[in-house]
Parts: structure tokens; C-alpha cells; sequence
């Protein structure tokens, strides 16, 4: 279980679907604590899609994957006081 809270950076996957309509959205995956192991969870993310890509190609039909990280803000996790 990954502390969002605590971590520097924020691992997204970032989706689109190619359709009439264009889908597309964003997953917060995972955190890291360097720059250095945010790159290389983005790395092992990036192996396992292109491994499930080869094993099941009309999987990816009309779609793109991009996986990204952020710095994260510490006060995106704390709880509205409403001032």
C-alpha cells in the first residue's frame, strides 16, 4: 500500500480510446519516493503493456497508453477544513 501522502511523486497511466466519441482518461497507479525509482516503476509499467500488447494485439485496437509521473502536493491529501 503506497503512502500518496508521503511519496515526492505521482505514477499516472494516461489512456485514450479512439472512438466517434474519444474516451480517454488517467489512473493514479502508483508513488515513489526519488525521481530515480519513479522512472523505473514507469519502466516496468511501460514492459508489462507492451508485453500484454504482443500477447493480445487486438487489445490495443485504436488505443494509446502513456505513463507519466508528477511531484506530488502534500495538501492534495488533507482533509478540506473549508476555510
Amino acid at each position: 500500500m503506497v503512502d500518496y501522502a508521503n511519496v515526492k511523486f505521482l505514477i499516472y497511466n494516461c489512456w485514450e480510446i479512439d472512438t466517434p466519441y474519444k474516451l480517454a482518461g488517467d489512473l493514479l497507479l502508483d508513488g515513489a519516493y526519488t525521481e530515480e525509482e519513479a522512472k523505473e516503476k514507469i519502466k516496468i509499467y511501460k514492459d508489462r503493456k507492451d508485453k500484454l500488447d504482443a500477447t493480445f494485439p487486438r487489445l490495443q485496437n485504436g488505443s494509446r497508453t502513456r505513463f507519466i509521473y508528477i511531484v506530488n502536493k502534500p495538501y492534495w491529501w488533507t482533509k478540506a477544513t473549508g476555510q
